[in-house]
């Protein structure tokens, strides 16, 4: 009479005969989807942010490259930061979603920001506006009240679900070019849905 010895099974292996079985898809889904429509958000504050940015400063090349300065300016600030701290962060994926929160906040913030600014603006334009360099400094400090919070967190975003996706060196790449794809595709439904509110 032979006996059957058992082996015990080591934890995460897959069991002689049966199937690990494996995790649901609906946290990864609502993670995608939450950055798809803060991205999304994002590019909608940038559009009617330019846009009343432009109906003060007009649209002129001078106030588009004003406001062009100051959302690449107030981005790779955002973008920095956020790769600096989030290769130190235990728990991206409570900053990414403090981000996204302050991301619909700074909404309000910007134009509070850009009333006070425009005072300014109003004020000094008789002083200042006469010159390049003045009316291009007036503008720029109007652009920079009014996108440079929502664009520093909008380029915030993809360092932290960067350093959420990617489980090694080897994912990195794939992470990288993930979030960025990510990135643009909520950014373009942002910019279509914001030339629709424009119109």
């Amino acid at each position: 009479m032979t006996e059957t010895v058992e082996m015990p099974v080591p934890p995460g292996a897959v069991p002689p005969g049966g199937s690990r079985r494996e995790g649901t898809l609906i946290v990864p889904t609502l993670l995608f989807g939450s950055y798809l429509l803060g991205a999304a958000g994002g590019g909608i504050l940038m559009i009617l942010g330019v846009r009343i940015f432009s109906l003060t400063a007009g649209w002129t090349t001078s106030a588009s490259l004003a406001g062009v300065a100051a959302i690449a300016l107030a981005g790779a600030v955002g973008s920095l930061l956020a790769s600096l701290r989030s290769d130190r962060t235990l728990a991206p994926a409570a900053r990414l979603s403090a981000l996204l929160a302050g991301l619909g906040l700074s909404s309000v913030i910007a134009f509070g920001l850009f009333l006070a600014a425009r005072a300014v603006y109003l004020f000094l334009w008789p002083l200042l506006g006469g010159t390049e360099v003045g009316a291009w400094g007036l503008r720029f400090t109007l652009a920079v009240a009014l996108l440079s919070l929502p664009a520093g967190l909008l380029f915030a975003l993809p360092p932290f679900l960067l350093r959420l996706l990617a489980a090694g060196w080897e994912r990195n790449g794939t992470a990288l070019g993930f979030a960025f794809a990510l990135s643009l595709a909520g950014l373009g439904i942002g910019v279509a849905a914001g030339g629709m509110l424009t119109r």
